[in-house]
């Protein structure tokens, strides 16, 4: 299987972006761990996975390989921080995270009405994000899109002494990493 791994991760490199993620996985007798991780491209559907791992840096740097140019795209674990020149946030995993707040029944009325206003707000965002995304833009463009959802950004994400605890941390990790996401 070497040959295919091989030219599997020859295509992963030659492709504009790679996305990497990890999860818990149970693998029956597992030497190292219960944790599978994930490279794929973002251009087609080339696929790398090691599975029976810890959730260690070490394995994603392994799962990198030689440092490039190429885009990294991950959720915010710690494991992706410095791992490649150009780093990406992947929009799901805070989209989720606002989502679940948002449907939380634990909340008091004020702060569900709070959270779900405030969803409908990042989901929006998030939309406008992904369709001028899939707009041909010259880099021009693209720069001057960026501008806007950064301001965009800003008003969203500021701080609110309303704020539930959690939320405030949400907005204060996503509005900390804006350029990453954009």
């Amino acid at each position: 299987l070497l040959p295919a791994l091989k030219d599997i991760a020859r295509k992963i490199r030659k492709s504009p972006a790679a996305h990497y993620d990890e999860t818990s996985y149970p693998v029956q007798h597992g030497e190292q761990g219960n944790y599978a991780w994930v490279k794929t491209s973002s251009s087609g559907p080339e696929t790398v996975f090691r599975l029976g791992r810890t959730r260690g840096k070490g394995n994603a740097i392994e799962l990198r390989g030689r440092p490039s140019n190429q885009v990294g795209v991950s959720d915010d674990y710690g494991a992706y921080d410095a791992l490649f020149k150009n780093h990406a946030l992947c929009w799901a995993h805070p989209l989720r995270k606002f989502r679940d707040l948002a449907k939380s029944s634990a909340l008091s009325l004020e702060h569900h009405e709070q959270c779900c206003s405030f969803y409908e707000k990042f989901h929006a965002l998030e939309r406008a994000v992904a369709l001028t995304l899939a707009i041909p833009l010259s880099s021009e463009e693209r720069t001057k899109a960026a501008a806007k959802f950064e301001v965009e950004i800003d008003v969203l994400m500021a701080p609110n002494s309303i704020d539930f605890p959690t939320l405030a941390t949400l907005k204060n990790t996503f509005l900390k990493n804006r350029e990453k996401y954009l």
